[in-house]
């Protein structure tokens, strides 16, 4: 399913982006404030979009299988 393939990709990209963000605030200690309050809402913001996808393929997978089991009792 294209679809699931795409929300897989998405997923993929996110979890590498804030693996790159954590690895930045890591070395906050060299970083301006200006830098780390940039770097924490960046990755609030992936936590959100991530959070907000999974919600999505939650619903998407319910309405596919609620259409397939209504389409096994028609007919």
């Amino acid at each position: 399913m294209l679809l699931r393939q795409n929300i897989l990709k998405i997923q993929s990209l996110i979890n590498d982006c804030l693996v790159k963000v954590s690895g930045l605030l890591g070395k906050a200690e060299s970083k301006s404030r200006k830098e780390v309050v940039l770097l924490t809402q960046i990755a609030n913001n992936l936590l959100k979009a991530q959070t907000k996808l999974e919600q999505f393929s939650r619903s998407l997978e319910k309405t596919i299988l609620e259409n397939s089991n209504r389409g096994n009792f028609e007919g």
